[in-house]
């Protein structure tokens, strides 16, 4: 109530919900509400927000009136957040909705996703808050288009399954890209990241890959043994290929990959040519 009012039964029921919540605190409080406010106002009159925010957190808002005490919850923390800004925010809400309608649709899509992110996207209902931030950091990707990740996402897994149920492709994968993938569950950020950047070529066909990616490994090896051809090697093709360790560089694998991919290819007759 304004000054010099009266106080409601019903007002301190609220005021005590507030402050007798765990760990509250007035400053941060008093920080997030109009963030909150101003989040569930611009939410509130758009019907598209409203769907994707439902779908994401499984909590309605109202097209008027005040936000139930489970859409408030998620309001506070989802401005309170770090590094929250609202057009952000926004601007990203549709997006994740649209990805996580199409995951959970799916339920190849639904298993794959789960594989390469290490979540549990439900068959149903709202995903949780673990699913949610990986959909938000997926659809807020620079240059993130659904119609193209949906394609990449099921060629990168199964390039993740393949490389998992074989321990020498997954050796001479790691070997080649610098990865450390693992025979068991979800790739770390920076493996999806590798896994994601080899098989998203609309252009890539995991078999034709599976058969050249040993005969890459195996020149890398032989190359690596003998310095002298390695030094060969890198001076005849403008290469910076490393004595010991991985390629460091993209042009040097996609050159490795190029030689030993042609169909006439032989090791040792390229070897003894160097």
């Amino acid at each position: 109530p304004s000054s010099g009012q009266s106080v409601t039964a019903a007002d301190l029921a609220v005021l005590n919900s507030v402050i007798g919540g765990a760990g509250f605190n007035q400053a941060a409080f008093l920080l997030a509400l109009p963030k909150a406010a101003s989040l569930f106002s611009a939410i509130q009159i758009d019907s598209a927000a409203r769907t994707n925010f439902s779908i994401l957190y499984g909590a309605a808002i109202p097209s008027s009136g005040p936000p139930s005490d489970a859409a408030r919850a998620e309001l506070f923390n989802i401005s309170g957040g770090g590094g929250y800004a609202q057009a952000s925010y926004l601007a990203v809400l549709p997006k994740a909705a649209s990805l996580y309608t199409a995951v959970q649709g799916n339920a190849q899509a639904r298993t794959d996703y789960n594989l390469m992110f290490g979540v549990t996207a439900p068959s149903s209902g709202a995903p949780d808050a673990t699913t949610r931030a990986s959909l938000f950091d997926t659809a807020g990707g620079a240059g993130f288009v659904q119609s193209s990740f949906m394609p990449a996402l099921t060629r990168t897994a199964a390039l993740y399954r393949s490389l998992q149920q074989n321990s020498s492709l997954r050796t001479d994968y790691n070997l080649i890209f610098g990865a450390s993938v693992t025979a068991s569950g979800a790739p770390s950020v920076a493996n999806r990241t590798k896994l994601f950047n080899t098989a998203g070529d609309p252009n890539f066909v995991l078999s034709d890959f599976s058969f050249v990616l040993p005969r890459t490994a195996s020149l890398y090896r032989a190359l690596q043994f003998d310095l002298v051809k390695l030094t060969s090697f890198n001076s005849r093709f403008g290469a910076t290929l490393p004595s010991t360790g991985s390629p460091t560089s993209g042009a040097d694998i996609g050159l490795l990959f190029g030689i030993t991919g042609d169909p006439n290819y032989n090791e040792q007759g390229f070897l003894d040519s160097l």
